[in-house]
């Protein structure tokens, strides 16, 4: 569910990050990632010696800025290159437990949504659905379970609680709700 990209090549950034080197605390993360369309997004510094790594988290996560700082010795002695991916493992498990920490998402406990998607216009289909749902990073996967020419019955598996689903689902202009038991599914 974690992506990472690397925006090494970017003039500006590079511009901007040789501007704040000094400090680099006080750089505002959001104007960094400015052409990234991500809500969530984390910046990292780290500052590395033969046998120590300091590392500075910058985060935004659902519009809540969180700061974190690590230091991570080599004390077993590693070579380089399993002293990086030991940093690197690091890194990954602290940005899990921020992201966790939000309640955003449990990483390791799917959930599942069964749902009833009417069919009665041209939006209201299965190929809309899957466009829409492919930018819901939450949602693990969904399987189609029941089909007929009136509804879709379709089990969705996503990760983290039912209210950032629906928000998710919302800005993809899906309305879900829970109608005599039921949850149905309408694309808007």
């Amino acid at each position: 569910m974690i992506q990472y990209i690397l925006p090494s090549e970017n003039i500006e950034d590079i511009q901007l990050i040789n501007n704040y080197k000094d400090n680099i605390f006080e750089l505002n993360i959001s104007n960094f990632f400015k052409e990234y369309e991500f809500e969530n997004i984390v910046f990292l510094n780290i500052d590395m010696t033969k046998d120590t790594a300091k590392i500075y988290i910058n985060t935004r996560i659902e519009g809540k800025k969180l700061n974190k700082n690590l230091v991570i010795k080599n004390k077993r002695e590693l070579d380089q290159e399993n002293f990086n991916n030991q940093i690197i493992l690091e890194i990954n498990n602290t940005i899990t437990d921020l992201i966790k920490s939000q309640n955003l998402i449990d990483v390791k406990t799917p959930s599942f949504l069964n749902v009833s998607i009417k069919i009665n216009n041209k939006k209201s289909n299965l190929a809309e659905f899957n466009n829409r749902i492919k930018n819901i990073d939450l949602i693990d996967n969904y399987y189609v379970q029941q089909i007929n020419k009136d509804y879709v019955l379709v089990k969705i598996r996503y990760l983290g609680k039912i209210s950032k689903i629906i928000n998710k689902l919302k800005k993809q202009n899906i309305d879900l709700q829970m109608i005599k038991g039921q949850w149905q599914l309408k694309i808007i």
